[in-house]
């Protein structure tokens, strides 16, 4: 224990130490073992100072922290052992002498060799950021920030605030001795001062909005300061609010699914990552410029040495190198803002990829003095534009002019499935079936598709809505394979509706491990097994398999919807079930007076009921 504390307070990588937990024993290749062992009725307070006496031996003085807890009901006793402002430390070693020890992976080792040359020359640099502030007092750190961020990642030394602000400002290590009086750590005025940029005067974020890539047309431009997780969040939430550029993903309305301008998770890791890594010494603010056809966040200076460009390449990996900024991450951390574990750039780059847009583009100059993010645009903007426009032309009532600017667009990309089953959809709704046919047979004959499923789908549902059920069947069953979950499970519905069972439940079965927390398909689903069961022949154990089956599913839908109206029939339908499957009276009894207490106004719940009562 003593060496692992010794290598987190060498703290090798500017990861911010670690944590030794007493009372949860590990497996062989070293996750926990759950619940804890624990510490049963040891005395936590002769723990202690076991643990302080021991920690002792290490040199020169350090000390971590415990925090005694109890973690599924058991006694467990968190050490901290947070980056020394001390180091190098040495402990003593398995060999009887004394050494130093740093973390190498998951391991504790001695710092021999390369290591200990790297410990000694990462010891002399204490990060910006835990550096003492010689010119902001400890004052300027709000209370109320502190609790706030106390209450967000839910630890227990809130409580104590009010009665000692001194020691809750040592135990988070905001501050540290000076002489005879304490000073604010950097990242405390970082986190914890409202306007932190008075006193760095590069902690903000400033956004442009440009009409082209000339820069003379700004469209809009705005600066977020306050402290480094509120500018984090308040930045997401104004990008995510631009809604001429940024999409979000809607359930329900597949043309935009899937297919947002920038996914928000790429924008959220390089919004954190310009935050995280940059140097508060620079007097340059972040910058965010938006564009047309991409997104640039600049942070300042460029990456520290032993990164290189090559290792941002696709197929290349960040080298585990000191962080610049170990608190401001361990912070993020905290508030789960960030990992800090390298894992930002895959991340960005797999949801980019999951989203069908460009690869981003990482790159900086040679002297190092900035970091630029480039999120591309995705390739079908222009079609997400026009959906965008038409759906605020159709919302606002100007419903012709809508649909004529979706058929504007359409000339322009007649291979987009999204906008042919707009549509499609659109002149059903204004009656104008024609139309729908014809945008239909013109997409059919069209070589290159995107999201071709969509058209297929809007006008079997286009179909069904003037009861033409065999043209519905038709384009069924002409539907392009799809991966999209949402795709198809909206072709079961539609299969169902034309009573086609059979297909509708081969559909569900597929899908169904993907779909089974979403409340409509399990609905569905089960009215579906529910009217294979109909089906069948009586006595019939497929029968009564499928009505068991329906039964489970419609329990899960009430459990996974907050619509009171789907609720109400998934009790309706579960009642009507139960009575077939000859299920306990007060079991069917409840799910009728549920239903009836979620959907007053449906005599068909009542008769239902009154006909079972007197039936009973």
């Amino acid at each position: 224990m003593v060496r692992t504390v010794c290598a987190f307070a060498n703290d090798l990588l500017n990861l911010n130490g670690g944590y030794v937990v007493i009372g949860i024993d590990t497996d062989e290749t070293g996750q926990p073992i759950l619940p804890p062992i624990g510490l049963g009725d040891a005395d936590l307070d002769r723990i202690q100072r076991e643990v302080r006496g021991q920690c002792n031996r290490i040199s020169p003085s350090y000390q971590p922290l415990l925090f005694p807890e109890v973690y599924q009901d058991r006694r467990v006793l968190v050490i901290w052992a947070p980056g020394g402002d001390n180091r190098p430390y040495e402990a003593p070693s398995r060999s009887g002498g004394r050494s130093y020890h740093v973390r190498h992976g998951s391991e504790t080792v001695e710092a021999v060799g390369a290591l200990r040359s790297q410990l000694f020359d990462q010891a002399a640099r204490v990060p910006f950021d835990d550096r003492r502030s010689l010119s902001a007092s400890v004052d300027r750190i709000s209370e109320r920030l502190v609790r706030e961020f106390l209450a967000d990642v839910r630890s227990g030394i809130g409580r104590d605030i009010v009665l000692d602000r001194d020691s809750v400002y040592s135990n988070m290590r905001l501050v540290s001795p000076l002489n005879a009086h304490q000073a604010a750590r950097n990242f405390a005025l970082l986190f914890f001062v409202d306007d932190p940029d008075e006193i760095f005067p590069g902690a903000r974020i400033e956004i442009a909005q440009f009409a082209d890539d000339a820069g003379g047309n700004l469209i809009e431009e705005r600066t977020i300061r306050g402290p480094l997780h509120y500018q984090i969040r308040q930045t997401l939430t104004y990008l995510n609010s631009l809604g001429d550029i940024l999409f979000e993903k809607t359930p329900g309305r597949a043309e935009i699914d899937r297919t947002v301008t920038y996914p928000y998770e790429a924008i959220r890791e390089a919004v954190v990552n310009a935050v995280y890594h940059r140097s508060y010494e620079n007097m340059e603010p972040t910058k965010i410029y938006m564009y047309p056809d991409r997104m640039e966040i600049i942070s300042y200076p460029g990456p520290v040495h032993g990164i290189e460009l090559h290792h941002l390449a696709s197929e290349g990996a960040v080298p585990p190198i000191p962080a610049r900024n170990r608190k401001i991450g361990e912070f993020l951390k905290e508030l789960g803002l960030a990992e800090a574990r390298g894992t930002g750039l895959p991340r960005m780059r797999r949801r980019m990829s999951e989203n069908g847009s460009p690869e981003p583009l990482f790159d900086f100059d040679d002297g190092r003095t900035y970091f630029r993010v480039v999120l591309p645009a995705h390739p079908r903007y222009r079609t997400l534009h026009a959906l965008r426009e038409s759906a605020l032309m159709w919302a606002t009532g100007d419903r012709r002019r809508s649909l004529d600017h979706l058929l504007r667009a359409a000339q322009d990309q007649p291979g987009s499935g999204a906008l042919a089953g707009q549509i499609i959809e659109y002149a059903a709704s204004l009656d104008d079936i024609d139309l729908a046919k014809m945008t239909f047979q013109r997409f059919e004959t069209v070589p290159d598709k995107t999201e071709a499923s969509q058209p297929y789908l809007r006008f079997a549902a286009a179909m069904l809505s003037i009861g033409e059920g065999r043209e519905a069947r038709q384009a069924l069953s002409r539907v392009p394979p799809t991966s999209r979950h949402s795709d198809l499970v909206e072709a079961a519905i539609l299969s169902k509706r034309t009573k086609d069972y059979t297909e509708a439940h081969r559909i569900f079965e597929s899908i169904y491990p993907q779909v089974s927390d979403d409340p409509r398909a399990v609905q569905e689903f089960a009215q579906t097994k529910l009217a294979l069961a109909r089906a069948a022949r009586s006595p019939n154990p497929t029968k009564k398999r499928l009505n068991v089956q329906a039964a489970e599913l419609l329990r899960r839908a009430i459990q996974l919807t907050d619509d009171p109206v789907r609720k109400a029939w998934c009790w309706f339908d579960l009642a009507r079930t139960l009575t077939w499957l000859r299920e306990p009276s007060a079991d069917i009894e409840n799910a009728y007076l549920q239903a009836i207490s979620l959907k007053q106004d449906e005599q068909r719940f009542r008769d239902a009921y009154r006909q079972w009562r007197n039936q009973t």
